[in-house]
């Protein structure tokens, strides 16, 4: 087959298709959650924790200080029904937080 500009495709667009598809175990990883962090957990809560692995229903989290481990854990069910939300299904069972940011 013979390809033109018309029919290639952007590699990122490859992935970002391929990482939010629904039916792909890539796009119910870790990927659609970061990608919509910050929108849902507001600047401040992004500049201090970020995602950094999920499986099996349970998000970690890594953390840059003791304060907002403290504060996130005591909000984990605010931000499981956030993320939900946002997802559109109910994707996180646990959020675990860790130092390490």
């Amino acid at each position: 087959m013979e390809y033109t500009k018309k029919t290639l495709m952007p590699i990122k667009d490859i992935l970002a298709e391929i990482l939010e598809s629904r039916s792909s175990p890539l796009g119910q990883g870790l990927y659609p959650i970061l990608r919509i962090w910050e929108q849902v957990m507001g600047k401040a809560i992004a500049e201090h924790a970020r995602p950094v692995y999920f499986k099996d229903a349970v998000l970690k989290v890594s953390v840059t200080d003791p304060v907002w481990m403290q504060e996130l854990t005591y909000r984990e069910p605010e931000i499981k029904e956030k993320l939900d939300l946002a997802l559109g299904r109910n994707v996180v069972r646990k959020v675990v937080f860790r130092m390490g940011h």
